[in-house]
């Protein structure tokens, strides 16, 4: 049985979070608190590799021993009672220098750097050094993120892949089980509420930033009845914008626990909101169009820079060119611009199929290369199998969840089909489509790929339907249903996330 605790998150002082705008839900603007800070340099020297390898020793999300199974954490862990590092008297932990401290906690997987953080108030201080110049790992585990039938509706379970522990976390309103997730990047859930608007959510930190509303989209307006009390929306044929000598169809109306279902597909950021300026792409019905909002936006911003601007998949955003990368259900990829006064699409890879089917993603691997991912929600014709260089002797397996990885080759314009992943897991679904080397994590399986549902039509037919959890073994194409625990909730759709403090 999976390990449990209570992850409670850390509140700081009032002076530390005076002036900070991720407190209340609004639409802000979010400052650059530290962007142009150079990050101070911290070096733990042998007593510090000492203590670290200590602290990592007694896990202080671990220490339920006094407790019962997932009950919340009465006090902060109990490392005073561990055995000492080293010979001698034993050390008085609240009078650690706080250099030492902010360089080990910086080196903490997340939850036992917010446990350390509730131990006293010097290592608080430390803590919170750590959150402001952001320095916390980079290097965390992966979750699965879901609502447990043994916890309230504000309570969200984090489940940790690698040392297949829980954390239970306490989470604003609106209720976490009436939430639709369809993002997780840089640590933050992208979800939406029963009203069609958007929320991003830290479940750790449990700040919140409340996105533009739905009806600052292009092609989306709210109906009210006659009490003013919102009845649903009316969504556009944006495509049809383009064609002026087809009659316009009029906007279909649904209401609103079916707008959310049906207009939202996919969210990413750019970059943390608590550490400074960010961007939100969005992918939604109609046609799978995208539309953006940065920090500061009251409204979104759809992106038309021509008609072949739909039908998107996936995307991820590079850093080093500060370019989204966007691949289409034909397997053309673009990429955007909108760093600048005007955006820019560009088409860089062109299609690999004549039609569009099920489900595409696109990552820029760890070692450079852009990989191209196929998934099939159900059998193909035998054309679209051929062109995704899957041999006939595989069409009759090529069923449910089945994957192929490709590697993009932009100089000839072709994909190559990959059988490994050099030693890395890769996580598909509605969050932000990532890698990570199994050697820093021994649970994960190298080579293959987890899946979680992120099949939106299915959801929008039978959103409480069991939601389909599955590891790919890109080696021998075995498919395994993977199992997390018998109180998982299938709403709202569970979703692969790392977490950021």
């Amino acid at each position: 049985m999976p390990k449990s605790s209570s992850l409670r998150p850390i509140t700081p002082t009032p002076a530390a979070t005076e002036n900070h705008p991720l407190r209340t839900c609004k639409i802000i603007s979010v400052p650059k608190l530290v962007a142009n800070a150079t990050k101070p340099q911290f070096s733990l020297g042998d007593e510090g590799a000492e203590l670290l390898s200590f602290f990592r020793a007694a896990s202080f999300a671990q220490d339920q021993s006094s407790q019962e199974e997932g009950s919340p954490m009465s006090s902060p862990p109990n490392v005073v009672e561990a055995t000492p590092p080293a010979s001698g008297p034993a050390p008085v932990w609240s009078e650690l220098q706080q250099d030492l401290l902010v360089g080990i906690f910086s080196q903490l997987e997340l939850p036992d750097l917010v446990y350390a953080g509730a131990v006293c108030m010097p290592w608080r201080l430390s803590y919170l050094a750590v959150r402001r110049f952001g320095l916390c790992s980079p290097n965390q585990s992966p979750y699965l993120v879901y609502s447990s039938g043994d916890r309230d509706t504000n309570t969200a379970t984090l489940h940790n892949l690698s040392t297949d522990k829980k954390y239970h976390c306490s989470l604003p309103d609106p209720p976490f089980r009436s939430r639709y997730i369809i993002g997780a990047s840089h640590g933050w859930l992208v979800t939406n509420d029963e009203q069609c608007n958007l929320h991003l959510l830290n479940p750790v930190t449990r700040d919140q930033i409340c996105l533009p509303p739905a009806r600052t989209m292009t092609g989306l307006s709210p109906c009210f009845t006659r009490d003013g009390i919102l009845s649903g929306y009316y969504i556009d044929n944006l495509y049809l914008k383009y064609k002026r000598n087809i009659p316009r169809d009029p906007p279909v109306f649904y209401e609103t626990e079916f707008a959310r279902l049906h207009l939202y597909k996919k969210a990413i950021l750019t970059a943390d909101p608590s550490r400074g300026d960010f961007t939100v792409l969005l992918m939604h019905r109609p046609a799978e169009h995208l539309s953006f909002v940065r920090s500061g936006d009251t409204k979104w911003t759809w992106i038309n820079a021509n008609e072949h601007c739909r039908l998107y998949e996936d995307f991820f955003y590079n850093e080093d060119d500060r370019l989204f990368y966007a691949i289409q259900g034909m397997g053309e990829i673009h990429t955007i611009d909108l760093s600048g006064p005007s955006l820019v699409v560009n088409v860089i890879f062109k299609p690999v199929s004549s039609v569009v089917v099920d489900t595409r993603y696109i990552i820029r691997a760890s070692w450079g290369d852009i990989l191209y991912v196929f998934r099939n929600y159900g059998s193909l014709p035998p054309e679209v199998l051929r062109e995704l260089d899957i041999e006939e002797s595989e069409e009759d397996d090529f069923e449910v969840d089945e994957i192929v990885v490709h590697k993009v080759d932009f100089a000839k314009q072709k994909i190559r089909k990959m059988k490994h992943l050099r030693d890395h897991a890769l996580f598909i679904g509605f969050n932000r489509t990532f890698m990570l080397h199994t050697k820093d994590f021994p649970n994960l399986r190298p080579n293959c790929v987890y899946i979680s549902d992120d099949n939106t039509s299915s959801i929008f037919c039978s959103p409480l339907s069991g939601r389909k959890l599955s590891c790919l073994n890109l080696g021998d194409g075995t498919l395994t249903d993977m199992w997390f625990s018998d109180s998982l909730l299938h709403w709202p759709p569970p979703i692969w996330f790392r977490p950021s403090c």
